[in-house]
């Protein structure tokens, strides 16, 4: 369990940790030696810290398995989100000993999570096409104006379709190295010429592009 680079941790029945791998104690921001005997949300953010020892003493008495998130400041000032997921572990006659888990760094699927929440009500329901790329080029978000401009009915068929992913690749290869590239928020206006399925020229004027979560958002007009 130790040289495995997934966090791995084990807990008795109050929360506080027995055995830990080094993945652990290096996401948890802890010492193998220091970490036994504390909760593994122990060096979490206060509010973060309550919430999940409290949902930890809800679940655990009855032996359902728990999932807990949280926030833990780095040296640096960046922040990461923890994402456990713990199971219980019972003796040969059923006794419920404790719980063993994993622990994952959460950070970038929340940050997108958050990202197309905001989004969706921002532009959603607007008039303009708006795509949201991810740094694999992968579509985020597609509102419903910019599925009718690559003639597809869903985000995935971005992906599959090889007319709407040339499509969409058109748009990006069109734009400045140097604002694709950018690792801080850049925003960008200019024009890119395409002709989509419905053979009608559409031009982009507005690029932003965010470093610090890796995505582009398009919003393209005629």
């Amino acid at each position: 369990m130790r040289a495995l680079p997934v966090g791995l941790f084990e807990t008795d029945l109050d929360g506080r940790v027995t055995a830990a791998n080094r993945a652990f104690c290096e996401l948890v921001q802890c010492t193998p030696t220091s970490v036994v005997g504390t909760a593994p949300w122990a060096n979490a953010n206060p509010a973060d810290r309550s919430a999940a020892e409290a949902a930890w003493h809800e679940a655990a008495p009855s032996g359902a398995p728990v999932r807990i998130g949280f926030r833990i400041w780095l040296d640096q000032g960046n922040t990461v989100w923890v994402r456990l997921d713990a199971v219980p572990v019972r003796g040969a006659d059923g006794t419920l000993l404790g719980y063993s888990g994993s622990a994952l760094d959460h950070t970038d699927d929340l940050s997108r999570r958050l990202l197309l929440d905001r989004m969706q009500g921002v532009v959603g329901a607007g008039g303009d096409p708006v795509v949201i790329l991810d740094r694999n080029d992968s579509p985020l978000f597609t509102n419903e104006a910019a599925l009718r401009l690559f003639g597809v009915t869903d985000d995935m068929e971005l992906v599959r379709d090889p007319a709407a992913h040339g499509l969409l690749r058109a748009i990006r290869d069109q734009v400045p190295l140097e604002v694709l590239r950018a690792t801080t928020t850049t925003s960008w206006s200019g024009e890119v010429g395409l002709r989509g399925p419905d053979r009608s020229e559409e031009h982009t004027s507005e690029l932003q592009s965010r470093g610090l979560i890796s995505y582009a958002v398009f919003c393209l007009k005629k």
